[in-house]
């Protein structure tokens, strides 16, 4: 089935588009929030809704940069004293509500699921130390039958890159969801490494998944779209505006609204802006 979507660039907080849909067709909302890394200091909110029958999932993929919402360094004193925190929750709060949640260079979710007052609807993982990409995700909605769990998928300067994964169950439903995060390895994206990685990626998910499950799969890639680690991954399909950021999701996926937002050079962007994305990558 030929992929269809619309695109919608924007700097307010959220858009709606409402289509009709059939009962086994997805779509994905994205959200654009340009203020959530400039005033916070961490990379832009990416959002998307999906939704199957009757069922409406909303997905968020958050570089956090910790290293400068905390001020861990002193390199972002701006953010001192907690200020950071306070901007990013408060801005967190604002982009919800939210089904499903990626982060990158997240040292401690349970401080940002506390901090957005998150934690009495929200479930997540906290990997072991030194994997950045936790996970969360409303317990309310979905309960986890599967995992959470983590792969091995490459090693850079900073050390080993992994993606974490947990199989959902919608409650009241059959449907079950595959979800999965990941902060992908640097310099990694071209050539022998690159395909190595995106096999890897590939790999791990079809290692975890069921045959039924919606696959999303979330995370900072540090690879642009025009690079062969999301050419292979995504099938070519779209673009991404050559940044780091992708939301990535089964091939039934229907593309109705998509975002882009970025993060200055100054602030720590891969490239002057950094984008995000919604790509197919499963069937």
């Amino acid at each position: 089935m030929k992929r269809s979507f619309f695109l919608w660039l924007c700097s307010s907080l959220l858009g709606i588009v409402q289509s009709v849909i059939s009962n086994r067709s997805l779509a994905v909302e994205a959200v654009d929030a340009v203020n959530a890394s400039i005033r916070a200091g961490g990379q832009p909110l990416v959002a998307g809704s999906l939704v199957h029958g009757m069922l409406l999932v909303r997905v968020v993929t958050y570089n956090l940069y910790w290293w400068c919402v905390s001020d861990e360094y002193g390199n972002c004193p701006q953010y001192a004293d907690g200020k950071g925190f306070q901007k990013l929750f408060a801005r967190i709060q604002e982009n919800g509500p939210f089904d499903l949640i990626g982060f990158q260079e997240c040292d401690d979710v349970g401080k940002v699921i506390t901090g957005t007052s998150l934690a009495t609807s929200f479930e997540y993982y906290t990997p072991a130390k030194g994997n950045d990409a936790p996970m969360a995700w409303q317990h309310t909605k979905y309960r986890a039958v599967d995992g959470p769990g983590t792969v091995w998928i490459a090693r850079d300067k900073y050390g080993d890159r992994k993606m974490n994964w947990v199989r959902l169950q919608v409650i009241g439903s059959s449907t079950t969801i595959f979800f999965a995060n990941t902060h992908g390895p640097l310099d990694q994206c071209g050539g022998g490494p690159g395909e190595t990685v995106a096999s890897n990626f590939i790999n791990a998910v079809y290692s975890h998944k069921k045959p039924k499950d919606l696959v999303v799969f979330t995370g900072d890639f540090n690879c642009g779209s025009n690079q062969d680690t999301i050419k292979k991954l995504a099938e070519a399909t779209d673009s991404s505006y050559s940044g780091a950021d992708h939301i990535f999701s089964s091939r039934d996926v229907k593309v109705l609204w998509k975002g882009s937002s970025g993060l200055p050079q100054h602030l720590g962007g891969h490239v002057p802006w950094a984008y995000n994305k919604h790509q197919a990558l499963f069937p």
